[in-house]
């Protein structure tokens, strides 16, 4: 797993295809216009989402909000499903097609809610905002390019800034806005998920200097957690 992590992240040359602006695992909603992660938690009835989750007023579950969006449906009461790449209109928000869904309707893999299909449609896109060996810091606001050397204590080298997530010098690129909601996490660009810095400005080479849960971002080489899927920030994104 390691091994494929670290081909993955070592990958020659900038991101040329496009890129979908939201995760496999996302839709995006024409009201919040973000990206929206959606969990198991319904929020129907007026029940409370967790803190950094958002109630979807489209479905009515509980959700994390992503990276900025436009919705290619033309009613505003419809996402994008990217798996049946057609829109869909929930039929019964809150309530998980677990039971099974009526004629004429589907079962979103996205959010899991009974659907109507209406027009066929192609998840927003756009050009990768930073290029391979670079992420997203919400601490600069900047694509990042991580060098070995670590600034938790000393200060970086000519040239170089301190990301203040990771307490990594870095070579600064282009601007970028992180799709990750927690302010102190970074879209990982190999396995993209958002992850988190455990151990800021302390280094890693092999899963077993993290703890477990943690893995060793190869990447940056610190250990990180893991949270929602996301998808690198892009530019010129369209619907």
């Amino acid at each position: 797993m390691l091994s494929a992590l670290v081909i993955a992240a070592t990958s020659f040359g900038p991101h040329l295809l496009p890129q979908a602006v939201c995760s496999k695992h996302a839709y995006c909603c024409p009201d919040a216009k973000r990206c929206l992660f959606p969990t198991n938690q319904t929020c129907a009835n007026g029940d409370a989402c967790a803190d950094g989750q958002v109630c979807c007023p489209l479905t009515k579950i509980c959700v994390i909000p992503g990276a900025k969006c436009k919705s290619p449906c033309k009613s505003s009461n419809a996402y994008c499903g990217g798996g049946l790449r057609h829109c869909l209109q929930t039929t019964n928000p809150g309530t998980h097609c677990s039971s099974g869904c009526a004629g004429g309707e589907t079962c979103s893999i996205i959010t899991k809610l009974c659907s109507k299909l209406q027009e066929p449609c192609k998840p927003p896109e756009g050009e990768a905002a930073c290029q391979n060996f670079q992420y997203c810091s919400p601490g600069t606001n900047s694509c990042l390019a991580p060098s070995k050397q670590r600034c938790a204590k000393d200060a970086c080298a000519h040239g170089q800034v301190c990301d203040p997530i990771t307490k990594t010098c870095a070579t600064q690129a282009d601007a970028c806005e992180s799709p990750c909601h927690d302010p102190g996490a970074y879209c990982n660009p190999t396995i993209l998920s958002c992850v988190k810095p455990t151990k800021p400005g302390v280094s890693c080479k092999l899963p077993t200097d993290c703890n477990p849960g943690e893995y060793c971002d190869p990447l940056v080489f610190t250990c990180v957690q893991a949270f929602e899927p996301c998808m690198p920030p892009v530019k010129n994104a369209t619907a």
